[in-house]
């Protein structure tokens, strides 16, 4: 028996035994009850968490689980991403406002220094 047909064979194997059995995939629906939107790193975590504990109890295969846990990873990703970008731009917005408060200091010496 070659590789190709071990696979094939475990394969279906798998098939009969996920059939016959009650599992199937949880609908959108279900899913977007269960598990909670990705709206902060907390929901997030729990999110992860649920996913793990499914995928050790055998409700979604591995997989799945993966995939979907690096899914929160790049959100948790982009989030750091968009909270760097706002402490940048705020920062630069602060350093344009002391750059003005110090020509204007600089421009009062000035005139008081010529009198």
């Amino acid at each position: 028996m070659d590789t190709r047909d071990a696979g094939r064979r475990g394969g279906l194997a798998h098939a009969r035994k996920y059939e016959s059995s009650d599992q199937r995939s949880p609908t959108l629906d279900e899913v977007e009850k269960k598990l909670p939107r990705m709206a902060d790193v907390e929901s997030v975590k729990r999110r992860i968490e649920l996913l793990v504990n499914w995928a050790v109890a055998g409700m979604i295969p591995g997989t799945t689980a993966g995939a979907v846990v690096r899914g929160c990873e790049v959100w948790l990703r982009l989030h750091d991403s968009e909270i760097d970008r706002r402490t940048l731009k705020d920062a630069f917005t602060r350093i344009g406002q002391l750059e003005k408060e110090l020509a204007q200091a600089n421009k009062r010496l000035a005139a008081a220094g010529a009198t």
